[in-house]
């Protein structure tokens, strides 16, 4: 009888560690890619690199980040954290104007985005423009993917 009341408080024991930890992310890193398009299909700006979550989710660490504009084109690139529709962190914006140069791709120290509200940030939204042809391009990437 003993055995059995062990085995009971065990196993109401293992039950409640993964009812507690089954909403937490795991901090692995996902590789993001977005480009904005002329019409053509050519590429005018575009950028990619890293997200990693926190274990809380509370933040977001951008690494290996870099943004691309083409000769001639005038772009931006910014990064903001969401909690589903929700946005927790205003994010990070950066501007590349190329009119009348040669095109150019800036690497980016890695930052981070935060939020201070239970349930963190769920996903970052990444948006590329070619500013002057009024393209944008998005990607939404959420804490449980490997990529987007």
């Amino acid at each position: 009888m003993r055995i059995l009341t062990r085995l009971g408080v065990a196993l109401a024991a293992v039950t409640a560690l993964v009812a507690t930890t089954g909403g937490v992310a795991s901090a692995a890193t996902a590789g993001y890619y977005v480009a904005a398009k002329h019409s053509s299909g050519r590429v005018a700006a575009s950028s990619g690199g890293d997200l990693t979550w926190s274990s809380s989710l509370r933040t977001v660490t951008i690494s290996n980040a870099y943004f691309s504009v083409i000769a001639g084109e005038w772009g931006d690139v910014s990064w903001q954290g969401y909690q589903g529709n929700t946005e927790v962190d205003s994010g990070t914006w950066k501007e590349l104007d190329q009119r009348g140069l040669g095109g150019r791709t800036v690497n980016y120290k890695p930052f981070t985005l935060t939020a201070d509200v239970p349930g963190g940030i769920t996903n970052v939204r990444i948006t590329v423009r070619d500013i002057d042809h009024q393209v944008v391009a998005k990607v939404h990437c959420y804490y449980y993917m490997t990529s987007c």
